[in-house]
């Protein structure tokens, strides 16, 4: 055994000396050496892991304020008297995300966002029945300026159309009254002229007719027949007509009255509805008068005359001569017509 050192007692033989380590923060031969940490890279360089970004030539270094006018880096706190970046801020009280868009659920409603009921009312009844969209337009109007509401337009719209309306009603109704009372006219014009030809037809039909002698009798006479129902006329009598009676065609302005007695002394009820009357003047027709207000119609009244009764009425007539006249009283189907005269013959 050998007391040498390097030796080795398995071997027998000798080891190269080994190089002593290297002192901690050292690189191994032949790599280059790292800067101490916390130390600037080298220009160019990549800093190493952990350590500190090198700010651009220029730049200001991490957590400097920015230059005047110049926006701060991500992530650095604003210069003083600046925003945040992101916004107004908050206003104090109110809810978050009202300040970026449309209020909030349940938040007031601005003035002037709220249309007027009355105003759109208006518009709707001014289709509907123009008076009432008149005054609630009007109002619509008047509340709209007075609370700041919207709903003018549509209280200005129902305004003008209640009132186009209204004049586009009246004249219609104005049209229409012109037309009933020309209508009228023309329906009374008729009247007149079928009651004149009926009236013509009747005088010119008497005078052809040669009745007996038993059946002619003077005004102010009766005339019987055979089963008991006596007749008798009136003299004729002046005769004023109101102002709402029908007087003819005005070919005649002398007015008289006769006023006729039905005594019925049959066994059987008498109809003096059923009875029909004509009448002559200086050989010319005479045109009937009906007048309400007289109780004038020119038939005898409706309703029967019992046995032992008596009805009395009057009929009217427009005449040419008053000194000349005659009636014809036909006093039903089944009797013959009687003949009326001043003369009785």
């Amino acid at each position: 055994m050998s007391d040498q050192p390097g030796s080795d007692d398995t071997t027998g033989g000798t080891q190269p000396p080994t190089s002593p380590p290297p002192p901690p923060g050292s690189a191994p031969a032949g790599l280059p050496v790292p800067p101490p940490y916390g130390a600037p890279p080298a220009p160019g360089a990549s800093p190493a892991y952990g350590a500190p970004p090198v700010p651009e030539p220029g730049a200001p270094a991490y957590g400097a304020p920015p230059a005047p006018g110049a926006s701060p880096a991500y992530g650095a706190p604003p210069a003083p008297g600046q925003g945040s970046g992101y916004g107004p801020p908050p206003v104090p009280g109110a809810t978050p995300g009202a300040q970026y868009g449309s209020p909030q659920y349940g938040a007031p409603v601005a003035a002037g966002s709220k249309t007027e009921t009355t105003a759109i009312l208006g518009l709707v009844f001014a289709f509907l029945f123009w008076p009432a969209g008149l005054v609630l337009s009007i109002v619509g109007l008047s509340k709209s300026k007075k609370n700041g509401t919207s709903g003018t337009g549509l209280a200005i719209a129902g305004l003008v159309l209640s009132i186009l309306f209204g004049i586009v009603s009246v004249i219609s109704t104005i049209l229409l009254i012109a037309a009933a009372r020309t209508t009228t006219g023309a329906l009374d014009d008729a009247s007149r002229q079928l009651s004149s030809a009926i009236a013509s037809a009747q005088a010119t039909d008497a005078p052809a007719q040669t009745p007996d002698a038993g059946q002619i009798a003077a005004f102010g006479d009766g005339f019987k027949f055979e089963d008991g129902v006596q007749v008798e006329v009136s003299q004729p009598t002046a005769f004023t007509p109101s102002a709402t009676a029908y007087t003819g065609s005005g070919q005649f302005t002398t007015y008289v009255r006769f006023d006729v007695t039905v005594t019925n002394n049959s066994t059987k009820p008498f109809t003096p509805m059923l009875m029909t009357f004509a009448a002559t003047s200086g050989g010319a027709a005479a045109e009937d008068i009906y007048d309400m207000d007289a109780n004038i119609t020119g038939m005898g009244p409706d309703g029967d005359v019992l046995p032992g009764g008596t009805v009395t009425f009057a009929v009217a007539y427009a005449v040419k001569d008053p000194a000349d006249l005659q009636l014809d009283v036909s006093t039903g189907f089944d009797y013959d017509t009687v003949y009326f005269t001043s003369s009785g013959s």
